[in-house]
């Protein structure tokens, strides 16, 4: 089985990558994990995992795809909180580009992980995650304690956790507005304003 992690940055891609990880690890499956640029077809195994952001070559390998969404403006607010080419774009550049990385992938996907509804109830995103690729049992315990781990577990190969990404304000819902000015939250509304909309997120969770 070929699972990809897919879809926009900032938006919980490598803890979900870590929990499908985990997932399988726990059900002693020949995993073969790794970033789409150091993928190796010749390393592959039973289950394969990938993550990527915009490499669509994936597509067609994949038996099943995950994207991951979450409110553009915290998604923004967390890559200028770690990524210094954000001040050669700004808020116009980049809400383009990562909106453009969810739209690569919209109409593939066979489960997305909404990074709110994750926040709220990690437990039943768990679940839902499991029964997608067939895993009946497991530890939750262990799981959610995995994904606290990653939080210490930097620059690590295998969970592809680096210091970049946790920003100072931890992942909060609607953070954007202690990062953001407010000539960026409103260039990010104008230019999102038909994806908040269809999304929801303009009433904010």
């Amino acid at each position: 089985m070929n699972i990809l992690i897919a879809g926009m940055g900032r938006s919980g891609s490598t803890v979900l990558y870590n929990i499908i990880r985990e997932l399988l690890l726990m059900n002693e499956k020949n995993v073969y994990c790794a970033l789409d640029g150091k993928y190796s077809h010749d390393k592959e195994q039973p289950f394969n995992l990938v993550k990527t952001h915009y490499d669509i070559k994936f597509k067609d390998w994949s038996d099943i795809i995950i994207t991951t969404k979450r409110d553009i403006r915290d998604v923004i607010s967390s890559f200028k909180q770690y990524n210094s080419s954000y001040n050669k774009g700004g808020a116009k550049q980049w809400t383009n580009a990562f909106l453009n990385w969810y739209n690569l992938w919209e109409f593939d996907s066979d489960y997305e992980f909404i990074y709110e509804d994750f926040i709220n109830d990690e437990e039943k995103i768990i679940n839902d995650l499991s029964n997608l690729i067939g895993i009946k049992n497991f530890d939750m315990s262990l799981i959610k304690d995995k994904i606290i781990s990653l939080k210490s577990n930097n620059n690590n190969n295998e969970t592809l956790m680096t210091l970049k990404h946790i920003s100072n304000t931890k992942g909060r819902i609607n953070s954007y507005k202690e990062i953001l000015s407010s000539s960026e939250i409103n260039i990010i509304n104008n230019i999102a304003k038909e994806w908040l909309d269809k999304h929801n997120y303009n009433g904010e969770i």
